[in-house]
């Protein structure tokens, strides 16, 4: 078989040598946004350990794992998806109701969310997640919580000593 004989694409380039390329510029491209992502979470890291404050942290995502490195509080409005998410935190905390079942408040801390859909402010749910006795870094109870029909999830886990607070909407 001679060289002109051989099957080529209409830019002189073998059919193997295309799927390469293709394969090489869809690594470069995920490797762009994870590098994108990473810096997200290492600012929030910085913001978070350096005790700054900012108005909003807004990601362009549905879905995000935060780092809370000190205490269950943000300090900040969070923007994730098409919501709205503003925290607080209340120390001690009364008594409060979860699907039904009453549990006493003690001596711990309550992260409270007051969350909204972007394009329906005055429409809020709440979200609320507790310590018991000091905040250490484990996960809080409820570990899930869903709202808006669920479309807010919330979900809490400990990973390599770190707390994370994943948010996914929809």
């Amino acid at each position: 078989m001679t060289s002109s004989s051989r099957r080529r694409n209409p830019h002189g380039m073998r059919p193997g040598r295309v799927v390469v390329a293709v394969f090489l510029a869809a690594i470069l491209i995920l490797a762009v946004i994870a590098a994108v992502e990473y810096e997200r979470i290492q600012s929030l890291d910085g913001q978070l350990s350096s005790g700054e404050t900012q108005a909003e942290v807004v990601y362009n995502l549905p879905g995000v794992a935060i780092p809370v490195i000190c205490c269950p509080d943000l300090a900040s409005s969070i923007v994730v998806g098409s919501y709205l998410l503003t925290d607080s935190s209340i120390t001690p905390y009364s008594s409060f109701i979860v699907n039904g079942t009453t549990y006493p408040g003690a001596n711990g801390v309550m992260l409270f969310f007051k969350v909204s859909p972007l394009s329906s402010p005055d429409d809020v749910q709440n979200a609320s997640f507790v310590w018991s006795d000091t905040f250490n870094g484990s996960a809080p109870f409820p570990t899930y919580s869903s709202i808006f029909g669920g479309s807010v999830d919330f979900h809490w886990y400990v990973l390599d000593g770190l707390l994370f607070m994943h948010v996914q909407t929809s």
